[in-house]
């Protein structure tokens, strides 16, 4: 009788495996790291939007169901284009900021209406009086998507108008040798917007404004020497909590930038490209960062579940022979659970928390 009660045990015990694998059949693979494509590319941003995800690469953009175990990807336009950012202001609706150069000397912003499959060269004032300038970063209102502020060299630039028409809300267009990294519209109230980088002798800045970018004032960065400010997020419950990712360190506020504490500091001297907020447990922040530079090491991930206070780190080495870089991290939820696209030099990895 323990025979066969053992027997029918092992029975149930293949049935319900068996149901679990056919549960799983077609969805992504249950492992930390997944390679999902794009090796070839210098990928800069990643974001899921509805059932896609998109990647914004210097030679265009590109995307892919969410979720696919395919490692292929769909060309979504821009060919050839060094992309700098992009922002959906509706479900299909994304404005595109690109570099000038030589094979594209005019035109910084590109609008689609249909998630990429066709593109509009915005004939902008984008650059004043001092002719086309590349705009460097992108975000809005999302309360009102008409509004868009943008970077220039160092300036802050606001549109009204969903980006037909720009003003430097910030210092001038003329300005050279300024990184302008940073711009970020807090979402629950957009009167409040941050901007950062660095500026012409090396050293980080970050600027902030409480009426929708009439006024700014300086923020002290804790700081000295060459470095930089790429990243910020701000509490969803309380404006005044700050983390900002910097060249080999986050800085921590808690008084709206007033005073600063350096909350990380990893031995490699990570870049910290990228801060995101967790979908589904508040307080928690996750770090895209990089082995001793932009384009060095491993993929980093640092996760602090208590908002900058602690920190744990995952690393992914890759590809071997390949040095690689975390630039951007693009969350979305399966179910409960939650998962990121990660925007690397060398193509798009899913990291599973």
């Amino acid at each position: 009788m323990r025979y066969l009660q053992i027997l029918s045990l092992l029975g149930l015990l293949f049935l319900m495996l068996s149901c679990e694998e056919e549960d799983n059949e077609g969805k992504l693979p249950l492992q930390e790291w997944t390679y999902t494509g794009l090796g070839d590319r210098y990928v800069v941003k990643v974001e899921v939007k509805g059932d896609w995800v998109y990647a914004a690469t210097q030679q265009g953009m590109y995307k892919q169901r969410v979720g696919s175990n395919d490692t292929l990807w769909i060309n979504a336009g821009l060919s050839g284009m060094e992309i700098t950012d992009f922002i959906f202001l509706e479900t299909e609706h994304v404005l595109a900021s690109v570099s000038l150069n030589n094979s594209n000397p005019s035109h910084t912003l590109y609008m689609s209406h249909d998630g990429g499959a066709h593109w509009t060269a915005m004939n902008t004032n984008f650059g004043g009086q001092e002719g086309a300038v590349s705009c460097q970063a992108l975000d809005y209102d999302p309360h009102n998507p008409q509004i868009i502020f943008g970077r220039g060299n160092y300036n802050v630039t606001k549109s009204t108008d969903g980006g037909q028409s720009w003003s430097s809300v910030f210092a001038d267009w003329d300005n050279i040798g300024y990184q302008a990294d940073l711009i970020k519209v807090y979402d629950e109230d957009p009167d409040i917007v941050w901007a950062g980088g660095e500026t012409s002798i090396f050293s980080p800045y970050m600027i902030k404004s409480t009426d929708g970018g009439q006024n700014w004032q300086p923020v002290q960065v804790p700081s000295q020497g060459d470095n930089a400010v790429y990243s910020i997020v701000i509490h969803p419950n309380d404006p005044q909590q700050l983390l900002a990712g910097m060249e080999g360190q986050v800085i921590a506020s808690q008084n709206g930038g007033s005073s600063w504490e350096v909350v990380l500091m990893p031995d490699n001297y990570s870049y910290f490209l990228d801060l995101q907020m967790s979908l589904e447990e508040e307080g928690k922040v996750y770090a895209a960062g990089t082995d001793g530079g932009n384009n060095l090491g491993d993929v980093i991930i640092y996760t602090s579940n208590n908002f900058g206070e602690g920190w744990s780190t995952v690393r992914h080495q890759g590809q071997e022979g390949k040095r690689y870089a975390a630039h951007d991290l693009g969350l979305y939820s399966i179910g409960e659970e939650e998962a990121m696209y990660v925007a690397t030099n060398h193509g798009v990895f899913i990291y599973k928390p």
